[in-house]
């Protein structure tokens, strides 16, 4: 256990000790990105589970994060509700709706169960796009500053700590999950999801609940999303945000839980740093994820993964040698 805390406190600590090394230029707005990247990473830690873990290939995870946002928008923003209750009804909607979307689309398979999920995806927009007396339409709906029992969440410091904090609570609850029994029955269904069902697994439950759960990771960050932007629109939630998760998730890699980090942090600083192909974005998107799947499969995660465990390796053998050629001398 001291082992363990000790391990993360030395990954967790850049995270609670960065909003001191950016102060300066800019600092505000490094802080806002820094956020994002945790709302945003949430939502890759729900992905993971779902296509990484378990091989479901849904593209619904925009949607999700839209119905979290939206019920956070107009619970909070128009009808004066509290902001964890408007969180944990967001919550409570997208489990119905996946509920029902998973059963819908159970068998079927990769591609398949892809088009499935875009098209609900579709459904999902065009409603927020064909209602705009409720969505607010183009004009978007305001929403107030993030409140938990009195306490407001004003600035961006305060949403920095309270994004990274849900972030990396998510992340670990995942990271034990998928270490336990649970995790690889995951893993097996997803490496031969027949052979998986001969075994005893129920193949169709666990793809039930693995999808319920990436629904509700992707409705908190929504919810923390409109909070954090103060407004939402329509065209946030569109089939744009559906590729760029998919785009942050294989370009992270899978598998990993903190890969999808990984993922968004270069989707969000890569913008700022190739400002002047902002307009070819969806061009050099498309590109990079292609060139992605073909060579590096488990994405940048999983090349310093394998880094890692080649580094380790040859350190085990030079220790092991070491120790070998000290215990001949002594004889």
């Amino acid at each position: 256990m001291r082992r363990r805390i000790a391990k993360y406190g030395i990954i967790l600590s850049p995270i609670y000790i960065l909003p001191l090394l950016l102060e300066g230029t800019g600092y505000e707005y490094l802080i806002g990105i820094f956020t994002l990247i945790a709302i945003f990473g949430i939502v890759m830690v729900g992905y993971d589970l779902l296509k990484g873990y378990a091989g479901v290939f849904s593209v619904a995870q925009f949607a999700f994060f839209g119905i979290g946002a939206y019920c956070s928008a107009l619970l909070t923003g128009r009808c004066g509700f509290p902001h964890i209750l408007a969180l944990i009804i967001g919550i409570a909607l997208s489990l119905g709706v996946a509920l029902f979307l998973g059963y819908s689309t159970l068998r079927l398979q990769f591609l398949y169960m892809a088009i499935a999920t875009l098209a609900f995806g579709e459904i999902f927009y065009r409603i927020l796009v064909g209602f705009p007396g409720v969505t607010g339409g183009a004009v978007g709906v305001h929403v107030p500053p993030f409140s938990i029992l009195g306490y407001t969440f004003i600035t961006d410091i305060q949403y920095y700590y309270l994004t990274w904090s849900i972030a990396v609570v998510g992340s670990v609850a995942a990271k034990n999950a998928v270490a336990s029994g649970w995790g690889r029955v995951l893993k097996a269904q997803n490496t031969d999801p027949i052979a998986a069902g001969c075994m005893g697994i129920p193949v169709a439950k666990v793809t039930i609940h693995v999808f319920l759960i990436s629904a509700a990771y992707a409705s908190v960050a929504g919810s923390l999303y409109a909070h954090f932007q103060n407004f939402v629109v329509p065209h946030q939630f569109s089939l744009v945000l559906a590729m760029d998760l998919i785009f942050m998730l294989f370009m992270g890699g899978i598998q990993t839980i903190w890969g999808g980090f990984i993922g968004v942090t270069i989707f969000q600083i890569l913008p700022e740093i190739l400002e002047f192909l902002l307009d070819y974005r969806p061009f050099f998107s498309g590109i990079i994820l292609v060139v992605i799947l073909i060579f590096m499969p488990r994405g940048i995660a999983g090349i310093l993964t394998r880094l890692w465990t080649d580094v380790l390796g040859k350190f085990k053998v030079v220790r092991k040698l070491i120790l070998n050629a000290s215990q001949t001398g002594a004889k």
